[in-house]
């Protein structure tokens, strides 16, 4: 009895030590900033320290849902949040497995895990650089292209850039590109807790390397592909402006604007010159709550996918 007294006073002195000051640490950079958010979206405001809030209701939230632009805006973050969210998933199983389930040699997968993975561990700034010259008038993809066509680069006048005709689906591509590799880091990881006894009783019964994979690993990790699946989606809608910026920064004509750009243009860089820190707020609240929705109705969904199978 008196052990089990001493258990609960040192765990009650450890969150005291350790948790408490997490919590406050929390509270004050997530939780406060949030309420703050919600509380500003209510009121005009420039976000001039010394300038006064003008309470305005709903009025932030009415001119928002009449702006095309935050349509356009909106229509755009789940257009890749969609093709991220399957193709990233699909694509990181595929490489998860061959690089855990195909027989390759150490240094072959160690390759191969540094070229995938790199991606991840490279600055915004140098993805965007790289990918510019490639997709733009006159980068590596355009010139590939009219190679195999038969002209030369020179005899196509006012090719306009491939970012410019199609921005989003650039943008969706660089996104994937970047995402696949921490989520099959991920993957592996699971995959290689998996029980060789479960690979070895599935083979006994007749079961293929398909076989295999349907009944052995997809289950078995589907804790970590849900985990994934959320938090694309989640991460997505906050950090698509991180490619959108320096890539079309909207162009053209807003027509790659994305969420995130919306209320950073709003918060910081009026186009008039005048910031409109109130606005943005609402914009930034109805964001959260979309990706709120979103994730938790994937999690459902796929939490009612599961229990259909048990």
């Amino acid at each position: 009895m008196k052990n089990r007294i001493r258990m609960s006073r040192s765990r009650k002195a450890f969150l005291w030590v350790f948790g408490l000051p997490t919590f406050l640490i929390y509270s004050f950079v997530c939780v406060v900033p949030l309420f703050s958010s919600l509380r500003d979206s209510f009121t005009e405001w420039m976000g001039i320290a010394g300038t006064s809030k003008t309470w305005i209701g709903l009025s932030n939230y009415a001119e928002l849902f009449r702006d095309p632009v935050f349509y356009t805006a909106l229509k755009n973050d789940l257009v890749i949040s969609f093709f991220k969210l399957i193709l990233i998933t699909s694509l990181a199983l595929v490489f998860a497995v061959s690089l855990t389930r195909i027989k390759l040699t150490r240094p072959e997968r160690a390759i191969y895990r540094y070229f995938l993975y790199l991606p991840t561990v490279l600055p915004i700034v140098v993805i965007t650089i790289v990918w510019k010259f490639v997709f733009e008038q006159s980068g590596l993809y355009n010139t590939l292209m009219l190679k195999l066509d038969g002209r030369k680069v020179g005899d196509v006048v006012n090719m306009s850039s491939h970012i410019a005709n199609h921005p989003v689906a650039v943008i969706t591509f660089v996104a994937i590109w970047c995402g696949i590799g921490y989520s099959m880091i991920v993957l592996i990881t699971a995959i290689n807790n998996v029980s060789n006894e479960l690979y070895e009783a599935a083979y006994l019964d007749g079961a293929g390397q398909l076989g295999q994979f349907f009944y052995v690993t997809l289950p078995s990790i589907m804790g970590q592909v849900r985990y994934i699946m959320v938090y694309i989606v989640s991460s997505t809608l906050a950090s698509n402006m991180n490619l959108v910026l320096p890539m079309t920064n909207g162009q053209p004509g807003n027509a790659s604007t994305v969420m995130g750009l919306y209320v950073y243009k709003y918060g910081l860089t009026a186009d008039n010159g005048v910031s409109r820190v109130g606005y943005a707020n609402a914009a930034a609240v109805v964001l959260m709550l979309i990706s709120f929705i979103l994730c938790y109705s994937l999690n459902r969904l796929i939490n009612r996918g599961e229990e259909k199978k048990l």
